[in-house]
């Protein structure tokens, strides 16, 4: 038996399993049938470990039992099962105690019980093919058919995430459901797959082109960065337009409530009064007048004004409605932006607070940014956390100051019901300004906004992107159906037609793009994503934190990065890929030989165990098991840029020759920020050698 007690360990907070209790650590794995895996508050032992079921009724709140072998029908154990041989059954103990207790340990009673009951079937449809679970692997016709014990698309993300946390606690567990190519092809069967009554599967979530997500991305980095630029002027603005407003009205709520156009303080008044109303202040000549006068007008006319023959005028700016048009353009446009390196829903960024960004610092890559904020799961997680990109540091700010200023709006701001929600206000908050149409003007809430489809933002905003540049063309449809096959929405996506861009899309595409830096030409994407997958890597492979990571976003990042996989594995059929330490290795002549013939044989080779392949910043590696260098969040060792050899095991992907030369570029930046002779600037320099000795080795 395995010595545990450092490794398997309960991951759930619960109070009746705290670190002093006898279920909260294994003595061992697998641990002595007699030991207690649940206890009540009062330790008493509910269930032993070698139990034919776990009751988790005390650590759930509400009745919870794990069925081990049963055939239950109806309501006694919830769905239904049937019963499993032995061999079988304690395989799947083995296996829900590594869910439980292993390094990837279940955070969540909620989540346990799902995937529990997605474990399960997969065991029963074992049984059902005379096979035990641990055998699977070794029957490729029986593994492609997992669809059939798969609900949705969101199912099958959670089995491949499943199966990928067994994969990375195979050397504890003993065994391993499936190896990663033979998850990898899963995903794929997944992404290709139309289960019937699985209406979301029936077309799956579109995968956005590279010219549509770089274009997109970039007219709101554009639009942010304008804001930013100009933040000082705006705020000054949004200032003497409230003051403005108050001093008419003789106070803010009176602003709110009242609505008497003569009142309003960039309204001209008649002939007769104008004077008057000039000499006492209230009249403050045209919003247009205005904004000048703060030098926004050209920023407005821009991204909001109305459409007039001469764009480089700002005669469009004539309403201050305008004004609060472009700061609702700025929620707008921040919100998917930071969902594009998220992977967030809508209603999870809609939710998210001021303080949202937080850095851990790391001492490998240095400072690692987080948004946290609540899930929208049936059981919130409130410390949920989505490892992310830098980039997203500039539409936090940015929809911050917006914030702000919105707060200084709020009528009896300074009360204590409301100055802890003014003072950690919603990220996005909705309009609190007098002059706008909304319902919640002069009012703060603690409840998360309403979040605008992105069809409607682009809709709401049409400066924002050019209609002539979303409308799809062949090569377009051609990107987007490597992922998405069954791509159709009735007639939606077709050349000539405006892509109909959705949140989902942006999760799905972001954690495709995360892997894809092999198979897209766009080295902007790769550029862009840099970071993440860095950071990805870190976070959820070497767990360098302790705090729990948002569920969902996992099983979509880790199913997309198995998709491709198999998409990388098709593509190494191409004449690319080669060897930094030189053809005359054995082991390359093997690979260079099925290299050259077709995919099957490639497919047939990994079934045989006899090569393997998985991708890394550089291209792939065929090494077998783990490698502790890892090839993502450094390429040193790959390439040899630690000063020794280059890998025999790695395989150079010629068509990164132009991110790779962008990747050159960036550390040099970054090393010019350091000492000579610091860890940081010696570390920096081992990968710069190894991008030189990329470019070597892959130039023609």
């Amino acid at each position: 038996m395995k010595h545990a007690k450092d490794i398997f360990v309960m991951k759930m907070e619960l109070p009746s399993a705290s670190p002093t209790a006898r279920c909260y650590r294994l003595p061992s794995f697998p641990p002595p049938p007699d030991w207690p895996v649940v206890e009540d508050a009062d330790g008493n032992v509910i269930s032993l470990w070698g139990d034919a079921f776990w009751d988790w009724t005390p650590f759930h709140g509400k009745k919870m039992k794990i069925h081990f072998n049963r055939d239950i029908h109806g309501s006694t154990g919830g769905m239904r099962t049937e019963p499993i041989s032995a061999e079988n059954e304690w395989d799947l103990r083995l296996i829900v105690t590594t869910m439980i207790y292993g390094p990837h340990g279940i955070t969540n009673a909620n989540v346990l019980k799902l995937d529990f009951h997605l474990i399960r079937r997969v065991v029963s449809f074992c049984e059902d093919n005379g096979i035990r679970v641990r055998d699977l692997g070794r029957f490729p016709t029986v593994w492609k058919s997992l669809a059939k014990v798969t609900r949705n698309a969101r199912s099958r993300e959670r089995l491949i995430l499943i199966l990928d946390r067994l994969l990375q606690s195979k050397e504890e567990l003993g065994f391993a459901i499936l190896e990663s190519r033979d998850i990898a092809k899963l995903a794929e069967v997944f992404a290709n797959s139309t289960a019937t009554g699985a209406r979301e599967d029936t077309e799956q979530v579109a995968y956005i082109p590279p010219r549509l997500y770089i274009y997109t991305l970039n007219r709101q980095r554009e639009c942010i960065d304008d804001f930013l630029a100009n933040q000082e002027k705006i705020a000054q603005c949004f200032e003497f337009c409230l003051d403005a407003y108050v001093h008419n009205f003789g106070s803010l709520q009176a602003a709110i409530e009242k609505t008497n156009g003569a009142q309003m303080p960039f309204t001209k008044p008649s002939k007769k009064s104008i004077s008057k109303a000039i000499r006492l202040g209230f009249y403050r000549g045209t919003f247009h007048d205005t904004a000048k006068r703060f030098k926004i007008a050209g920023l407005l006319a821009k991204w909001v004004a109305a459409d007039i023959d001469d764009d480089e005028t700002d005669e469009g700016v004539t309403s201050l409605k305008m004004f609060c048009s472009y700061l609702n353009l700025i929620n707008s446009v921040c919100l998917p932006y930071i969902g594009a390196f998220t992977f967030q829903r809508k209603e999870e960024l809609g939710a998210l607070r001021s303080d949202c960004l937080i850095w851990e610092r790391d001492p490998i890559v240095g400072p690692i940014p987080i948004i946290c904020g609540e899930t929208t799961k049936t059981d919130p997680d409130n410390d949920a956390r989505w490892p992310t990109s830098p980039h997203v540091a500039v539409a936090v700010e940015a929809a911050n100051a917006v914030a702000r200023m919105r707060m200084t709006a709020v009528v009896d701001a300074t009360s204590p019901s409301n100055k802890a929600l003014t003072s950690n206000p919603l990220l996005f908050s909705p309009p609190t300004e007098p002059w706008s149409s909304s319902r919640s003007k002069g009012k703060v809430h603690n409840y998360r906004s309403s979040v605008q489809s992105y069809a409607q933002i682009i809709a709401a905003h049409t400066k924002l992107f050019d209609p002539d540049v979303l409308k799809m063309t062949e090569e377009d449809l051609v990107h987007a159906r490597r992922f998405t096959p069954n791509l159709d929405k009735k007639g939606a996506f077709a050349v000539g037609k405006p892509w109909p861009f959705s949140y989902h899309q942006l999760r799905r595409t972001g954690g495709i793009n995360m892997y894809a830096s092999g198979l897209l030409s766009e080295t902007s994407i790769q550029v862009l994503l840099k970071h993440l997958v860095i950071y990805q890597t870190r976070y959820y492979r070497q767990h360098f934190s302790s705090a729990r990571i948002n569920e969902t976003r996992q099983a979509m990042v880790v199913s997309s990065a198995y998709l491709v996989l198999a998409k990388q594995l098709k593509a190494s059929v191409e004449d690319r890929f080669v060897s930094p330490a030189g053809n005359s290795l054995e082991q390359d002549k093997e690979i260079h030989l099925i290299s050259e013939s077709d995919y099957k044989k490639l497919i047939a080779a990994a079934n045989r165990d006899e090569i393997s392949f998985r991708g890394t910043t550089l291209g792939g590696c065929v090494t077998r098991g783990d490698c502790q260098y890892g090839g993502i969040e450094s390429i040193a060792r790959c390439a040899g840029g630690d000063g020794g050899k280059p890998c025999q095991d790695a395989k150079l992907d010629k068509a990164k020759r132009e991110f790779v030369a962008d990747l050159l570029a960036n550390y040099v930046i970054q090393q010019m920020q350091f000492q000579p002779g610091t860890r940081r600037y010696e570390a920096l320099q081992m990968e710069i050698s190894a991008c030189r000795n990329y470019l070597e080795l892959t130039a023609d």
